[in-house]
């Protein structure tokens, strides 16, 4: 009865520990794809910028 309990401890150990790591993987794909969009929009953002017309160029 002891050994029963003892495996199905371990087991249920391994399956929570094999759940985690599913769940910080896809925590950390979000993060990063969040972490990707930000760099894509900051770029867009300087890339715009730099096609703007120069209204700081009058006051040098």
């Amino acid at each position: 009865d002891t050994q029963v309990r003892l495996i199905l401890y371990i087991a249920g150990g391994v399956v929570g520990f094999g759940i985690l790591l599913v769940v910080l993987r896809v925590l950390l794909r979000l993060v990063v794809e969040a972490r990707e969009r930000a760099k894509q929009a900051r770029i867009e953002e300087l890339q715009a910028a730099k096609q703007a017309p120069k209204t700081k160029a009058k006051f040098k």
